[in-house]
């Protein structure tokens, strides 16, 4: 494509100068859309539109204070099968915690998503049972009858599969609390995945923690 510019020139900038890329890159992962930024006369991106629609007002450090709602769809299937993927992280393990949740079809289109933020410090492995109990809770909200749950953690994997014993306190009530959920699914399965596979559950944990805040609760009449 540069043989089709009259002068075409590619230079490394810092990212104190890229701001708005930055922003707009930000923007994207967060509404999993793509808009076309309009130009002002004097060629200058106008972030007034369409950003302005969204109803976002960017931080100091380039994110978005307000996320715009997560897809959702109502239309659910009791006879089809879905697949729900899970994260939770933690920043000091104990430390500020959140956890990400995203429920798709068997078609593989994402049908709800949330980010739940724990406001009080907690463990790595905490963070990933608020994310599965959240996201099981959603599930069955929405009437999902048939449920395939992917995480990667391989702790809460063979826990809830009965190949290791939950023996940590402070996990046992979520753990139980996992399992009663999951015997209301006519199926339920529970497998572990990569981490290189469960990316947008993970921007969800870390969108949480960066805002400290929850969101995608609003939609659906769980209690999380």
């Amino acid at each position: 494509l540069e043989r089709e510019f009259d002068l075409f020139i590619i230079e490394d900038i810092s990212p104190s100068e890229n701001v708005v890329c930055k922003d707009l890159a930000s923007k994207a992962l967060a509404t999993r859309k793509s808009v076309n930024v309009v130009l002002d006369a004097r060629g200058t991106p106008n972030l007034i539109d369409p950003i302005q629609n969204l109803n976002r007002i960017a931080t100091e450090d380039g994110r978005w204070k307000n996320p715009d709602p997560p897809s959702f769809s109502a239309d659910i299937d009791p006879g089809r099968p879905y697949l729900l993927r899970f994260d939770g992280g933690s920043r000091g393990n104990p430390g500020v915690a959140g956890a990400g949740m995203v429920i798709y079809d068997d078609g593989g289109h994402e049908i709800w998503a949330g980010w739940k933020f724990h406001n009080e410090a907690a463990t790595n492995n905490l963070a990933e049972y608020l994310g599965l109990l959240c996201g099981l809770k959603c599930a069955r909200s929405l009437g999902i009858e048939r449920l395939i749950v992917e995480g990667d953690s391989q702790l809460i994997v063979r826990q809830l599969t009965g190949k290791y014993q939950c023996r940590e306190e402070s996990l046992k009530k979520f753990f139980h609390a996992s399992k009663e959920v999951a015997k209301d699914f006519k199926y339920f399965e529970i497998r572990h995945i990569p981490r290189a596979e469960n990316k947008r559950a993970d921007w969800l944990a870390n969108h949480a923690m960066d805002l400290e805040e929850s969101g995608g609760f609003d939609q659906i009449q769980a209690e999380v």
